[in-house]
């Protein structure tokens, strides 16, 4: 049987967010728990749980608020 290949998800953390939205990592994981952003994959459990977002996915969040913020501007 013939197995068919799909590109692999390029996962991101909070670091990669912070730096590319020009905040902390705390800010990043605030935003993360109260649902302003999109909801992170956990792996692990508690506090020291890696939290991972598919790039596409905050890609096309990060396009959402800049169109959002464009629209607000005038």
């Amino acid at each position: 049987m013939a197995h068919s290949k799909t590109p692999a998800t390029k996962m991101i953390g909070t670091r990669e967010i912070a730096s590319t939205c020009g905040v902390t990592v705390a800010t990043v994981t605030k935003w993360a728990a109260s649902g302003a952003m999109p909801r992170p994959y956990r792996f692990g459990t508690g506090t020291n749980a890696l939290m991972r977002w598919p790039k596409e996915e905050i890609d096309s969040w990060l396009e959402q608020c800049r169109v959002r913020d464009e629209q607000q501007a005038g």
